[in-house]
């Protein structure tokens, strides 16, 4: 909705947390001259990322459909807790045409 509601493309940056940072960041960007931040959340190092899509993050244009064409989804797959021997996967998918979806495991731990 930040694509849209600013006319401009706006990205989703995933930081996964470094070596000695407490958390990990999920950034909403508008991509228009200069690029700047607009919103963060931090999420827990209790969970991974355990898949991305290329270069950290997802982009959508102006229209709200996601960037770049021809891909029909880029998933991001978070898992926890970290460290349990019961974990589960989420998993939010961004679909082409700007659909976003949340899969959750079917048998939730």
């Amino acid at each position: 909705m930040t694509a849209v509601r600013n006319n401009a493309s706006a990205s989703v940056r995933i930081l996964p947390a470094s070596p000695g940072v407490a958390h990990h960041s999920i950034q909403t960007w508008l991509e228009a001259a200069p690029p700047r931040k607009v919103a963060e959340l931090e999420l827990s190092r209790n969970v991974r990322f355990f898949a991305l899509p290329p270069g950290d993050r997802v982009t959508f244009t102006a229209d709200g459909r996601r960037t770049p064409s021809g891909v029909a989804r880029q998933d991001v797959v978070v898992e926890g807790p970290v460290g349990s021997s019961q974990s589960n996967q989420i998993t939010v998918q961004a679909w082409e045409n700007g659909r976003i979806a949340f899969v959750q495991p079917v048998n939730w731990r």
